[in-house]
């Protein structure tokens, strides 16, 4: 909301908007919020912003979904992770079924038909377009659904797709509960485990008095794998308005490091990582009987005795002899020297 009254949203004198940019600047700047839930927005959207970058997300004004409704459009999501598919899907989706339920729009002509392949996790456990698929039905949206699985379908999302295709499927779990919400009997779907080749299903349809399913081929269609680019472009695309949000274009300004073949060698302060806690822990806990170091340092003792004789020779700790008195043998203290405090410098450095 702050975000909302900084740019003025609410009193319509502007159409520039926050960006996702902005809400993560605005949260990781804010440190009077609550600590879980900033360090939750800051964790989590920061490798979605870091993934699609502001080419994507870095506009102030950008391409609305009624304004897209009107188009042929074909969104290739090959390279994108899981979490940005959910992302960029939701926003397409959601935002123009919302539209449509919020305007009362109320059995007209299917004017819109959206396709989604691979659309399994968009329809499973629990999904905000799963919730509003029944509720879109009136309002000339068709949505075509490819799953690879039936399992962990919603049960919302089988009674509001009317019209349904069974292909050859990959378990028998997967004919029986397609094959049980066409009405399939048995025998039926025990036929389709095995006569169901590639390019021949079972179809029921959503319109019309006949309702019985039906065996159908299609025939196998030769594409134009020559080029990535689609060779029907009937319909180009128009220039819809957008502003970008210029500040945001170089983000992230974290300096970058430039790699270089050249090789450049470090000097080893310890020969193993032994040797590196051992010295550390003195040069932590100084000046405590030698007895304790190898449980601080975490080795054994047999291997601590082989190196504190190895760093008193490197010149870096010493032993302080402490004459206790009586008959009893003298306490040997350990102090680090200035070259192992510089060695265990160098070698958090290195690492």
């Amino acid at each position: 909301m702050k975000l909302y009254e900084l740019f003025r949203i609410y009193d319509g004198t502007q159409n520039q908007y926050p960006t996702l940019f902005d809400l993560f600047e605005s949260v990781k700047a804010d440190k009077d919020l609550n600590h879980q839930a900033r360090i939750a927005i800051v964790d989590n959207l920061e490798p979605i912003l870091r993934s699609l970058e502001p080419d994507v997300l870095g506009y102030r004004y950008g391409w609305r979904s009624t304004d897209l409704a009107g188009y042929h459009i074909a969104f290739e999501l090959a390279g994108c992770s899981e979490v940005d598919k959910n992302l960029i899907l939701n926003t397409l989706i959601l935002s123009e079924f919302i539209s449509r339920v919020a305007r009362g729009i109320s059995n007209p002509k299917m004017d819109l038909l959206i396709y989604i392949d691979e659309a399994q996790k968009l329809c499973c456990n629990s999904s905000a377009i799963a919730d509003l698929i029944g509720l879109v039905r009136g309002t000339g949206i068709g949505v075509d659904l490819s799953l690879q699985s039936t399992s962990s379908l919603l049960p919302q999302v089988i009674s509001n797709t009317s019209t349904k295709i069974m292909g050859r499927c990959g378990s028998f779990t997967d004919y029986s509960s397609a094959g049980s919400s066409m009405g399939l009997s048995s025998e039926m779907i025990h036929w389709a485990q095995h006569n169901l080749n590639p390019g021949t299903f079972i179809g029921q349809l959503g319109e019309g008095q006949w309702r019985h399913p039906f065996v159908f081929s299609i025939p196998k269609m030769n594409l134009n794998r020559n080029t990535g680019v689609d060779t029907d472009r009937a319909n180009p695309f128009p220039e819809l308005k957008v502003i970008p949000a210029k500040e945001f274009a170089d983000w992230p300004s974290s300096p970058k490091i430039a790699l270089t073949s050249r090789r450049v060698t470090i000097p080893r302060v310890f020969e193993s990582k032994q040797e590196y806690l051992f010295c550390k822990a003195v040069v932590d806990t100084p000046m405590k009987p030698s007895s304790e170091y190898p449980k601080i340092a975490g080795i054994s003792p047999n291997k601590a005795r082989d190196v504190r004789k190895k760093l008193i020779d490197m010149k870096y700790i010493k032993e302080n002899v402490l004459e206790t008195g009586g008959r009893g043998r003298s306490t040997i203290l350990l102090e680090a020297l200035p070259e192992g405090i510089q060695a265990i410098e160098k070698y958090g450095e290195q690492s």
